[in-house]
């Protein structure tokens, strides 16, 4: 977290891996007041680079 102060005003940011942990804890919220399920998906691909 980084703190930034000027002209007696102080502002907070977080770190990129809390605001991820709190998208997703968002996500689910929302899914759940919905009635759904989270569904993730990973897609990989490759080549053998020839």
């Amino acid at each position: 977290m980084a703190r930034v102060s000027y002209d007696g005003k102080t502002v907070e940011y977080r770190s990129v891996v809390e605001i991820d942990r709190a998208i997703e804890a968002l996500d689910r919220e929302i899914a759940a007041a919905e009635g759904r399920r989270i569904v993730r998906q990973l897609r990989v691909t490759s080549t053998k680079g020839l």
